[in-house]
């Protein structure tokens, strides 16, 4: 059985800051631009909205959220505030007790977007990957790291 190594061209907007999940965002838009022809596209339309709001939120366009209801977190989210947390802890002095709440949040944050992503692998991924097995087509391999990408600072 092949395997996809990745995400690009997928129709997802990978997050800007999030350097170490794009290259996976990328070839998933690619793979999922290519199972559209292939596959069940309402399978794979539903994989690739899940798979964006793990990663960015509901994409543009969406209908706005009731105001009492919390939006998901999103690794964009998450990846950006522990960013800001890391900028403004990189001194030579203890936390405070904004910043230790601050990265307990972040920490939550970042359990319920690990929970939604197994949640994806073992659905809506697992069901595409049935459908792509079924049209003898490589399935997706989300563990496996994207090559690196020239000029993005991974090479040695």
């Amino acid at each position: 059985m092949t395997h996809w190594t990745g995400f690009a061209g997928t129709g997802l907007t990978p997050p800007k800051d999030t350097p170490s999940s794009s290259g996976s965002a990328d070839t998933l838009r690619g793979v999922m631009t290519t199972m559209r022809a292939l596959v069940n596209q309402p399978l794979v339309d539903q994989a690739s909205l899940t798979v964006t709001s793990i990663l960015s939120g509901p994409p543009a366009g969406s209908p706005p959220a009731p105001r009492e209801v919390v939006p998901a977190p999103t690794l964009a989210g998450v990846n950006g505030k522990l960013g800001a947390l890391y900028s403004v802890t990189d001194v030579d002095a203890p936390p405070t007790a904004v910043q230790l709440a601050e990265t307990a949040t972040a920490e939550r944050e970042l359990a319920a977007v690990g929970k939604r992503w197994e949640a994806t692998k073992t659905g809506e991924l697992a069901r595409l990957n049935t459908a792509l097995d079924a049209a003898h087509q490589p399935v997706i391999k989300p563990e496996l790291r994207p090559a690196p990408r020239e000029g993005s600072g991974d090479e040695e």
